[in-house]
């Protein structure tokens, strides 16, 4: 048997934390999960911070159905809402059993949105984030519980710094990705954005 390090480091600059409105946007696209709770919770927690964040629902599915699939009309359709959106970080929460819609989605994403950030999260992401960058144009790959990672990525968005460096999120660079720890008090997260 044998353990694993944990390591933390500590952000080159503190997060801007006031709950001020900010510039920066973010759109959080969920393929066929109603529950949506990463997702949702996420939202709950940046917004809570001043930041814009909308939900897209990429085509509702009833929970756990083996059947799923987008057509022309969807991708346009989301490529559509973005535009309307205009946000500058644009994050996929996607599973293994949607893999190759969403990367049809990013392919387009990146051609409609080429200065933003676009990063992907959820099930797939963690498990396997260096097959991401393989097979997806993405600038990173948010690993495990991502609140206080989605938001350090918006504050460096913000100030126009770059995102190597951020517990919990790997980049295209490959370097060592600290581990962000979970979180230890659940009562911290905001309750679940439902609007």
């Amino acid at each position: 048997m044998h353990s694993a390090t944990v390591q933390f480091v500590a952000p080159a600059e503190p997060v801007d934390r006031s709950r001020r409105p900010r510039a920066t946007r973010l759109a959080l696209l969920n393929f066929a999960d109603d529950f949506a709770l990463g997702t949702r919770s996420i939202a709950a927690h940046v917004r809570g911070f001043g930041y814009r964040c909308d939900l897209v629902f990429v085509k509702r599915l009833a929970h756990n159905s083996p059947e799923y699939s987008l057509n022309e009309a969807n991708y346009a359709a989301v490529i559509d809402l973005l535009r309307t959106l205009e946000p500058q970080v644009i994050g996929l929460s996607v599973a293994t059993r949607v893999l190759p819609y969403a990367l049809e989605a990013s392919r387009r994403i990146r051609a409609a949105f080429p200065g933003a950030r676009l990063l992907w999260g959820g099930w797939h992401a963690t498990m396997s984030p260096d097959s991401v960058f393989r097979d997806a144009d993405v600038d990173a790959v948010a690993v495990g519980e991502a609140e206080e990672t989605v938001l350090e990525v918006l504050d460096r968005t913000e100030r126009g710094l770059p995102l190597a460096g951020i517990p919990g999120l790997h980049t295209r660079a490959g370097d060592p990705v600290p581990q962000r720890p979970l979180v230890q008090d659940l009562d911290t997260i905001p309750w679940f954005r439902y609007d």
